[in-house]
């Protein structure tokens, strides 16, 4: 294998390292995916408690129900009262969520092209022989 294939690989993992993929299905990119949309309902609607609370319930159908981190953010922010309290619990959960999303999405990333790699290597070491 010339070293030139392997310099491509190299930068394609390091750039995933930084630019993390965000169509990523794991369950901190969706959990941060629900709060952006909560944000959004917050944003752009005439707030009113038991739409919040709808939307919500509509946001987390995606989710494990036996997930506890899930039911535990889902609980926290069907506490809230007004449209204060939701904007401030979002931002702080998202807060919390948004990084491991990302960092998870290079992970992912990073096995992908890595398995990608190994593959490669293999189709070099069988075509040497």
């Amino acid at each position: 294998m010339d070293n030139q294939i392997f310099d491509n690989y190299q930068k394609r993992i390091l750039k995933s390292m930084s630019t993390p993929n965000p169509e990523s299905d794991d369950f901190f990119t969706i959990l941060s995916k629900i709060l952006d949309n909560l944000k959004k309902y917050i944003n752009e609607k005439q707030f009113s408690l038991p739409g919040f609370r709808s939307e919500i319930e509509k946001q987390f159908k995606i989710t494990d129900t036996s997930d506890q981190t899930a039911n535990h953010i889902k609980k926290t922010l069907l506490q809230c009262n007004t449209k204060a309290e939701a904007i401030i619990t979002i931002t702080d959960l998202y807060n919390m969520v948004k990084p491991i999303s990302l960092q998870i999405g290079s992970w992912t990333t990073i096995a992908s092209i890595t398995e990608e790699f190994m593959s490669e290597i293999e189709k070099s070491i069988l075509n040497s022989n």
